[in-house]
């Protein structure tokens, strides 16, 4: 609730700024209220168009309203900007367990999941002190037995 008054004085601050607006649907997002979330979304497009965060919440929200309006030309949109951010190195919008309820191409699915496999293991690198070797995954763990083979 403190995110939600927070976004909302901001908006009440300064209703120029298309990120204010997207970050309150996000968080209204959480309380379930599609109708309010669809309206801050469009003020969004409408102050920022083409903002690549809310072009792909605003489709997935309107997936989980059963909105089927305009689908098949908004999911083109969604895939053709995951497309370029793929093309230029930069994180994709939509994660891979959101992309599973579009009707999409399972090729792109796939290059979206190693797209965010990428990630995740550059992320999880950054963790890993220098010098430390992960063990093999068949090697015995100190203390315990060997898993047995199959």
């Amino acid at each position: 609730q403190e995110a939600e008054v927070s976004f909302r004085y901001a908006v009440s601050i300064d209703d120029t700024k298309a990120d204010y607006y997207n970050n309150l649907a996000t968080v209204v997002g959480a309380t379930g209220a599609k109708p309010e979330i669809m309206e801050l979304y469009a003020q969004v497009l409408a102050l920022h168009p083409g903002h690549e965060t809310a072009v792909c919440n605003m489709y997935h929200t309107k997936l989980e309203m059963c909105n089927f309006s305009d689908a098949g030309e908004h999911l083109t949109q969604v895939e053709e900007l995951v497309n370029r951010q793929l093309s230029e190195g930069r994180t994709p919008t939509v994660r891979p367990f959101h992309a599973m309820s579009y009707e999409i191409d399972h090729r792109w699915l796939r290059t979206l999941t190693e797209a965010w496999s990428r990630i995740a293991e550059r992320e999880a690198r950054l963790m890993v002190p220098p010098g430390f070797m992960f063990p093999h995954p068949r090697a015995p763990l100190p203390g315990l037995p060997a898993a047995p083979r199959r």
